[in-house]
């Protein structure tokens, strides 16, 4: 009977361990194939099937990779707090769940706790995930974090491993810019170009290292090479055109322009730009023309304006300049360098009732501009108009610009027009310290010298100013009057 017995009991026991081996293996599949399931919703884009099937897939199977899953889609999700929950529940399987650690990093990223972040990276790397991705959102957290140190690390990390990668090397290049290591950034670019030689963004980077580098040359000739790629590329030739200017050829710079106004003849930047060389070259009439040309396909804006009223006053032609002024303040009635740039002008033409009216009509703009108190004070002064107001004026010019030699010089100029010739010699002489070479300067100061009855001293500056004025012989009389004919 024992022997009976143990055969009967031996036997229902491994039957009993074979049927829970058989149930424990058919729960794991069906949570596969309930896993595959969902993996195909979630690829059809239906992301709550996908959910739904992977929840009952957990039912059959505790194991880490289905939550793993779902994870991922809760922080996708911006789901947070569950995705939170899952990675307790996956770490209480495998404490040292290397991509729960870098789905925790993503999850800290979204809620901006980056140094929790940072430490769940840490963790997925020291657990054995030593790959390229985790290395790279690594890198992309210290970009984040500003620790540009550190996201070189790990951005040369990931080059170890796929070091042929045209992204990772742009990015590497663009963190060595940031931490000024120029010629690492630039070997890296350099690798990143050959491989992907259309990518125009690697190129402009690496003429705009050049560009830091102050190596215009080299910076120009890489402009030069993405514009056989890109011919049409307009931001590329304003670069192109910038740099020669700041390398001082001038001509280089103005043929780039011309170029762009036939790409685009409706860009007001581009005949201002070619203008301001043409007049920086004092090419007076090329200057002009471009600008007219402007006109012409109907670009009329008030710069466009005020440049040719500029260019007429170097060609000395007034009755234009005027015109072209008044024409900026009508696009632009707040403009008050026009209005100073039109009352000169009124000026040479000896127009003095509109001088005024431009001038007043400024100070009601800019009733704290230095330049404009200044002018209308001066010009009050010098046409014995308003004496008491023109010193309130330029006083306040003074207040704001106490070392300038023109402001100086106005206020010694209307003190003198007051009878105030002590007091006016003292601002003058400031003046003429200022501006030893200023001719009208020079002659206001010979002017005081004479009122107070310094014969000799007026002589001596009016003879100064004479060396200097294009008025000769208005000079010459004064000198030859005060008994010292000129030689």
């Amino acid at each position: 009977m024992f022997l009976f017995y143990g055969v009967s009991l031996c036997g229902p026991l491994d039957h009993l361990t074979i049927l829970n081996q058989d149930d424990d293996i058919r729960r794991k599949s069906i949570a596969y194939a309930l896993f595959v399931q969902g993996a195909i919703y979630e690829n059809e884009g239906e992301i709550d099937e996908a959910k739904e099937i992977f929840l009952r897939a957990m039912e059959y199977d505790n194991a880490e990779y289905l939550r793993l899953k779902l994870m991922d889609i809760l922080v996708r999700e911006n789901k947070v707090d569950e995705a939170l929950e899952l990675f307790q529940e996956i770490i209480e399987i495998n404490p040292k769940s290397a991509k729960a650690y870098i789905l925790k990093g993503s999850v800290d990223i979204i809620r901006k706790d980056y140094a929790s972040a940072e430490q769940a990276f840490l963790k997925a790397i020291e657990y054995g995930e030593k790959n390229f991705s985790v290395y790279m959102q690594l890198a992309q957290l210290y970009i984040t974090m500003d620790d540009s140190e550190n996201s070189v690390i790990m951005l040369e990390e990931a080059l170890k491993l796929k070091p042929n990668n045209p992204v990772v090397l742009f990015q590497a290049g663009m963190l060595y810019v940031k931490t000024d290591q120029f010629e690492k950034a630039l070997e890296v670019l350099g690798k990143a170009e050959k491989i992907k030689p259309d990518w125009i963004e690697v190129q402009v980077t690496i003429a705009k290292i050049h560009e830091i580098q102050k190596d215009y040359e080299k910076a120009i000739q890489k402009y030069n090479d993405i514009l056989k790629v890109y011919p049409l590329n307009k931001s590329i030739y304003l670069k192109i055109a910038t740099l020669y200017q700041q390398s001082g050829k001038l001509k280089d710079a103005l043929a780039v322009y011309k170029t762009l106004i036939e790409l685009d003849v409706e860009n007001f930047v581009y005949y201002v730009q070619a203008a301001l060389i043409e007049y920086h070259l004092s090419r007076f009439d090329d200057g002009i023309a471009t600008l007219q040309k402007a006109l012409m396909n109907n670009v009329k804006t008030a710069d466009i304006y005020y440049l040719l009223g500029r260019l007429y006053l170097a060609k000395k032609d007034m009755g234009q300049a005027s015109l072209f002024f008044e024409k900026t303040i009508e696009k632009n009635p707040r403009d008050i360098d026009a209005h100073l740039q039109l009352a000169y002008a009124f000026e040479m033409l000896k127009k003095k009732e509109q001088v005024k009216q431009v001038l007043e009509n400024a100070i009601q703009i800019a009733p704290e501009d230095a330049e404009v108190l200044n002018y209308l004070g001066y010009f009050y002064a010098e046409n014995d108009m308003e004496l008491e107001k023109a010193l309130q004026f330029i006083e306040k010019a003074l207040e704001k610009k106490p070392e300038s030699g023109a402001y100086l010089d106005s206020m010694g100029w209307v003190l003198f027009k007051m009878g105030k010739f002590e007091k006016s010699l003292e601002y003058l002489l400031q003046a003429a310290e200022k501006m030893p070479d200023d001719p009208v300067i020079l002659e206001h100061v010979g002017d005081a010298h004479e009122k107070l009855g310094n014969r000799e001293k007026a002589v001596e500056y009016w003879k100064k100013s004479l060396s200097k004025s294009e008025d000769k012989e208005r000079l010459k009389q004064k000198i030859d009057s005060a008994g010292h004919p000129e030689q």
